[in-house]
């Protein structure tokens, strides 16, 4: 017997430490080396679509997960190489430990090639001594989906041939040769080819025209030096294109010196290396002038003139002559600043004033003189911007805690009104960069929102004297405390949270509210309450959503039933008596600007109890008090207890989450009550107590001595 038992407890000792120290999946529990530490590879996940091509450590080949690697130095660093061959369109995504980077150790994205072959590195080292388990988790991403990439759409391409670092994009009469990193390609939901990318940094795209054709690089319709370089910004999209046309030999590009001055006018040009918004821009065949000492753009072999182009931001003016390597041309000639009209079809939605002068002789230098500085007479133009930008927090065009949203601008052009909302804009953005951009259809109005960001920003250019409707939702707690300075603003009562501005021609200023923290509020006007107060419950946001809460409390007439409904409820609960009905009401406010006037909408019922504070007027028990709820006003009735009671102050405070008729009952006081019952006749008066007392006190002194003597005669007549 006690040999089974033995056995049974020594297998019963084998199975626990077998459990405490077998190795599982992600955890080798083992030291291994006195003074050293180990490593080891496994495999989680892995896709049927990749091919694990090699792995490993330290130079040395990784075979199998019972494979391992160790060094003496406890400090030591493992590097860990893992090739992974994409077998299905996709591309790995390799995590260790289910994090890019771990407390000790980071994975990179190294590379990928020809054949589809990506190549991670996973740097590694043990904080103390002991044996780690490198768990990878290779997971199949779509490289079309993958927000990890840039997208290059070509519209006019007809194919796409190549390998991750060189493709060719082909056009009917040419092609674009690009240059780049970890590049594939495929054709997008819009059926257009496209190249994406996981690599952020410069890509080369350079136009390869064939016999007897030109071509040039485009971006965005907008011709670029060729060959372009693109700085490109992962989670990106990017529409390069080529043009091809018949004639002379391929572009090439050509270089030339170039002085810009302002003559000797009284005008400056707003210098170099300053904002776009404070200077005139220059450029040749489409390639704009850096500021430099030169500038490089396209142009055939055989040509003989250039096209320079001049632009501005609308609020300004070229004055005079424009003079080019001594020849004088009128700038009235090609822009009239009178009539905009025209211009701002063309041009508004780049904010520009932008014209151009062809057939300038081509030379190898060019010295050009002009006067430009702000437009003294009419403007037409205005623009008009929000942002919610956290990095413009200090400043005072920022909107904090609250949604910004454009509703509605409507302007006139001579003797036509327009009115374009954010729904006749919504089919119409477009993507250039990280800005959507849409033109309304008159063509007087550009609207555009800045994108893949998590706040509100975005502009207008538009005609002046347009009124631009915004809305602005504050948070729970805040509300709109002022709109552009207090002044020159309207709301409706239609559109809740929108303000309407007039927007001047000219200005090039920003939409400015202010949004401030607002307590929520309790506006009593009963006989029986002087104050009161509310808390609401950790659901507040959720209910609330915007705003605050206004709890407003006040005495109400109720029929003969209502009456009789409350006091059976108060007698309920016992010797209780109704003293006053009250009628508590919660709104949402949101003010239109101030907070004498709001806009207010009626909340029945919280999903949290919310705490309500009542302080009482004087001869008004709190002590003895409870609380009659008529429930949405209902059939149904409910006693609320009260949750505290402050002699000092004579408030009391209880707890509810709908917000109707109520009651306050006061007890009955039974002392009270008997004192008022009692026949005062049949109590005697002070003095009648005294002669009372006197009279009794004789008797008995009367009766002490008369038995005495009684019992005196007795013995006497004995002798």
């Amino acid at each position: 017997m006690k040999g089974k038992v033995k056995t049974i407890a020594f297998i019963l000792v084998f199975a626990l430490l077998f459990n405490i120290f077998a190795p599982t999946m992600s955890v080798i529990a083992t030291s291994y080396g006195e003074g050293g530490n180990g490593i080891q590879i496994g495999i989680d996940s892995n896709p049927a679509n990749f091919e694990i091509q090699s792995i490993t450590v330290d130079g040395n080949s990784w075979t199998s997960e019972q494979d391992e690697f160790y060094s003496t130095d406890a400090d030591h660093n493992y590097i860990v190489v893992i090739k992974v061959k994409d077998n299905d369109n996709q591309y790995p995504d390799i995590m260790w430990g289910g994090n890019w980077n771990g407390d000790d150790g980071t994975i990179t994205k190294d590379s990928t090639n020809a054949d589809g072959i990506y190549t991670y590195t996973l740097t590694t080292k043990l904080s103390s001594e002991g044996f780690k388990r490198v768990s990878l988790n290779i997971n199949s991403i779509n490289k079309q989906t993958s927000t990890e990439k840039a997208e290059i759409e070509f519209n006019g391409a007809t194919s796409i041939t190549g390998n991750a670092t060189q493709m060719k994009v082909n056009y009917d009469n040419g092609h674009i040769a690009v240059t780049g990193a970890n590049m594939t390609t495929d054709v997008n939901t819009n059926n257009k080819l496209y190249i994406s990318t996981t690599s952020a940094g410069n890509m080369t795209f350079e136009a390869v025209a064939n016999e007897n054709y030109t071509g040039k690089i485009l971006e965005n319709g907008n011709e670029k030096v060729n060959p372009y370089t693109l700085n490109v910004q992962l989670n990106s999209h990017y529409n390069i294109d080529a043009e091809f046309t018949p004639g002379g030999s391929p572009s090439t590009n050509a270089t030339a010196n170039i002085t810009v001055s302002a003559g000797d006018g009284s005008y400056m040009l707003r210098g170099n290396n300053v904002n776009y918004d404070d200077e005139v821009e220059i450029s040749i065949n489409g390639s704009r002038w850096d500021h430099s000492n030169t500038i490089q753009y396209n142009a055939e072999n055989s040509d003989t003139t250039v096209t320079f182009t001049f632009e501005t931001l609308w609020i300004n003016r070229f004055y005079d002559n424009i003079v080019i390597n001594g020849t004088s041309y009128t700038v009235s000639d090609y822009l009239d600043f009178d009539d905009r009209t025209e211009w701002l079809i063309a041009n508004h939605g780049t904010q520009a004033l932008a014209f151009d002068i062809p057939n300038v002789a081509k030379a190898d230098s060019y010295n050009v003189v002009v006067k430009h500085g702000e437009n003294n007479g009419s403007k037409y133009l205005a623009t008009f911007l929000w942002t919610a930008d956290p990095a413009q927090a200090n400043g005072h065009n920022y909107i904090g805690n609250a949604k910004l949203e454009f509703v509605k601008a409507t302007y006139s052009v001579g003797n036509t009104t327009y009115t374009v909302t954010e729904k006749d804009l919504e089919g119409k953005l477009q993507r250039d960069g990280g800005f959507l951009s849409a033109d309304s259809e008159d063509g007087f109005l550009n609207y555009g929102v800045t994108a893949d960001v998590n706040y509100d920003d975005g502009s207008l250019t538009l005609p002046g004297g347009a009124e631009v409707t915004m809305r602005v939702v504050p948070d729970y707690g805040y509300q709109v405390t002022s709109v552009n300075g207090g002044d020159d603003f309207k709301t409706t009562n239609s559109g809740v949270s929108e303000f309407t501005v007039t927007v001047e021609e000219g200005t090039a200023g920003y939409f400015q509210a202010t949004v401030e923290k607002v307590d929520n509020t309790v506006t009593p006007t009963s006989e029986k309450v002087k104050a009161g107060n509310i808390v609401l419950g950790d659901n507040a946001a959720t209910d609330i959503k915007n705003g605050t809460v206004r709890l407003s409390v006040e005495d109400v007439e109720l029929t003969s039933d209502k009456i009789t409904n409350f006091e059976e409820k108060a007698s309920e609960a016992g010797d209780y008596t109704i003293t006053n009905y009250l009628d508590i009401n919660l709104d949402k406010v949101l003010y239109k600007g101030t907070a004498d006037d709001v806009w207010s909408e009626q909340i029945h019922h919280l999903t949290d109890k919310a705490l309500i504070t009542l302080q009482l007027e004087e001869g008004v028990d709190a002590s003895n008090i409870v609380i009659v709820h008529n429930i949405d006003n209902g059939d149904e009735f409910e006693i609320i207890p009260i949750e505290s009671y402050d002699a000092e102050t004579n408030t009391i405070s209880f707890y509810t989450n709908s917000f109707s008729n109520y009651a306050i009952a006061n007890k009955i006081s039974s002392t009270t009550e008997n004192t008022k019952t009692t026949d005062t006749s049949s109590n005697p008066t002070t003095g009648d107590n005294i002669i009372m007392i006197i009279s009794i006190f004789a008797i008995a002194t009367f009766g002490v001595f008369t038995t005495i003597k009684v019992n005196k005669n007795r013995r006497i007549r004995k002798h």
